[in-house]
């Protein structure tokens, strides 16, 4: 659902220091009150999952940015009030939406050596069981 769709990652669930945390793309999020109530409630068992974020949610950021992933820039698409960024991190193809607004700075160019940073707000994320696909937060 959604256009562009959502963005996939491979994922674990984790526990670090009796908290739920998920850690894809090399990151770890710890997980807000509302989805450690959710997933303690469910007790779930940590293991592999799907982390999902929206296109829209996702936001550029300073390579030196807490949470930080690298990616290199594949394909750059002018959609009038914003850009649909398409990067690759670790074999995985990325959307970002970036409105033009954010272009002042940044020249998003494809290339082998044009890499961007973005972050994955954790208020933002969604999990799915890898087997079933159900939604583990709803």
């Amino acid at each position: 659902m959604g256009t562009p769709k959502m963005n996939f990652f491979p994922a674990e669930l984790l526990l670090l220091g009796g908290e739920y945390a998920v850690r894809a793309a090399g990151v770890d999020h710890v997980l807000s009150g509302g989805k450690q109530k959710i997933l303690r409630q469910r007790n779930e068992a940590p293991r592999k999952v799907i982390l999902g974020i929206r296109p829209e949610h996702v936001r550029i950021t300073a390579a030196d940015a807490r949470g930080s992933i690298q990616a290199r820039v594949d394909v750059s698409e002018m959609m009038g009030s914003e850009i649909y960024l398409h990067v690759v991190v670790d074999e995985l193809d990325v959307i970002i939406r970036v409105p033009t607004e954010d272009m002042k700075n940044n020249s998003f160019k494809p290339g082998k050596n044009n890499t961007v940073h973005f972050i994955i707000p954790e208020p933002l994320i969604h999990l799915f069981d890898t087997d079933t696909e159900k939604n583990l937060l709803a």
